[in-house]
């Protein structure tokens, strides 16, 4: 009996389809899983339905209102009477679910980070922080929270229900305070993220970690789904920056929009969106 070797291995697993997402889940930056949430809705069931989406979603009642839906050209029903609207399901499922009281988990303090800015990527990125153990401060220069989210078409009632989310972490808030050397800060914090838009030359659009060590930085963003997936990506940045630990080892797929996954739609029939 012949026994393979380690590369054979893989090779031999990475033939296997089963375990790709979706292509509609495979198109969206935070992987939202689509296939269970609309099989929960079908079903009735709005607050698993809520479940499966705020598990990916840090700014759930923002995103459900504004995505731009880039699961729509993905979806294969596209060419079957319409792609499945996520946007209204997942708004519905926001409207009709129960949110699941999760109480946080007292963590061991790993650190300071401090955050400038609180527009969707900076507001992901402190809670995203906070829940991973660090001591998060949250710099903003206005008067109230939410950045571009404030000058979005977004109901006042939903973008405050994310942001009373986001406090809920237990993050300090620094309001009508402007930093102006980020850099300055990490005397005090162990990261920095710069959430204001700032183009850094060398900075890695993956990790998002600038040349300056400590330092990570993103923006500006094509779309709001976007600028939360890229929050959730520093946090995940800075947690292993501050460990020591790889900073890129199992995240090659992180930003990757595709899937191997096969579906026979020739038996499927063409149904309009609902």
């Amino acid at each position: 009996m012949d026994i393979l070797n380690k590369d054979q291995l893989l090779a031999m697993e990475d033939k296997c389809i089963q375990e790709q997402p979706p292509a509609a889940m495979a198109a969206c930056p935070l992987k939202v899983e689509c296939r269970s949430l609309c099989m929960a809705m079908k079903d009735g069931h709005f607050d698993a339905a809520r479940a499966i989406y705020v598990k990916s979603v840090p700014l759930p009642h923002a995103l459900a209102y504004l995505c731009r839906m880039p699961c729509t050209e993905a979806c294969l029903r596209k060419d079957l009477g319409g792609a499945i609207q996520m946007r209204e399901l997942e708004w519905a499922a926001m409207q009709y679910g129960k949110p699941q009281v999760r109480p946080l988990r007292p963590m061991r303090k790993i650190g300071k980070a401090a955050v400038i800015g609180s527009g969707p990527f900076g507001l992901t990125a402190a809670s995203e922080l906070a829940k991973k153990g660090f001591q998060v401060t949250l710099f903003e220069k206005e008067g109230e929270l939410g950045g571009s989210l404030l000058q979005s078409d977004l109901p006042r009632e939903a973008l405050e229900a994310d942001i009373k989310q986001v406090l809920s972490t237990g993050l300090e808030v620094r309001l009508n305070e402007e930093i102006q050397d980020p850099k300055a800060l990490l005397d005090d914090y162990k990261v920095v993220v710069l959430a204001q838009g700032t183009v850094i030359e060398g900075t890695d659009p993956a990790t998002l970690l600038t040349p300056i060590e400590g330092l990570l930085a993103g923006g500006p963003f094509d779309s709001l789904v976007e600028a939360i997936a890229a929050g959730k990506r520093a946090a995940n940045t800075a947690d292993r920056w501050v460990k020591k630990v790889s900073i890129t080892a199992g995240r090659e797929k992180e930003m990757d929009r595709t899937t191997r996954l096969f579906v026979e739609t020739s038996y499927f029939q063409p149904e309009p969106p609902v």
